[in-house]
């Protein structure tokens, strides 16, 4: 996967994010919500670009666990970050519901499947 290629789909995986973000923000209940999703958004954007470039590297490597270690720690550091997140905003803002979960949960799966793909892009890359 070239750069510009990642670049391209993660404006677009962002986009849809800011999306849900956006109409989760306009049932009843969820308008508090809507900077969380963004928040959120932004920081899984900053994560699968440090995945990306990380992955960029490490594939390279003659050392070749290097590159399965980091979609190991990918999955373990996503999943602890998406848990801080989420104890953060329930502790700073105390919300009246927990409906935020709901935009955070599809967010989170989208980002997931967006870096599952380009990871095995760029592992199957380096096969060829």
């Amino acid at each position: 996967m070239s750069h510009i290629s990642f670049a391209k789909r993660l404006i677009i995986v962002s986009l849809v994010c800011l999306l849900i973000a956006f109409v989760s923000g306009q049932f009843d209940g969820m308008a508090q919500h809507i900077f969380f999703g963004i928040t959120t958004t932004l920081i899984f954007f900053v994560f699968s670009v440090i995945v990306y470039v990380a992955a960029r590297i490490s594939v390279d490597s003659p050392n070749r666990t290097r590159y399965i270690g980091l979609t190991i720690s990918n999955m373990l550091g996503k999943m602890l970050i998406s848990v801080a997140v989420v104890l953060i905003y329930q502790k700073v803002k105390n919300p009246s519901n927990t409906l935020f979960i709901i935009p955070f949960l599809l967010i989170y799966i989208i980002f997931t499947i967006f870096e599952t793909h380009f990871l095995l892009q760029i592992a199957n890359h380096k096969k060829s």
